[in-house]
């Protein structure tokens, strides 16, 4: 079971487990959010999260993304479309800048 440290969390559960699709809003020193589906408290499936300016769009496995087309939106503007494993970029992808 995935475990984090929630100030709000708005959506489907099921015995008291994040389950289905949600809003989770972190407590954090930073704006940080994740919006999408759930598994057993855990990121599963596809969604976005921000995180301070940064965002990840794409589909999510035990709380990491794991997608063959997710994309990275860096605060500066930058982007990575292309291949996550493990919550990692990895294999085949593309960089644009923000420039």
């Amino acid at each position: 079971m995935c475990k984090s440290t929630v100030s709000v969390y708005f959506g489907d559960t099921c015995n008291d487990l994040y389950h289905g699709y949600g809003l989770l809003i972190y407590k954090s020193s930073v704006l940080r959010f994740y919006e999408g589906h759930f598994q057993n408290n855990c990121k599963y499936g596809y969604g976005l999260e921000y995180i301070n300016g940064d965002i990840y769009i794409g589909k999510f496995v035990n709380n990491k993304p794991e997608d063959e087309n997710g994309v990275f939106i860096w605060g500066n503007g930058d982007i990575y479309h292309g291949s996550f494993i493990n919550g990692m970029k990895h294999g085949n992808g593309k960089w644009q800048s923000g420039d």
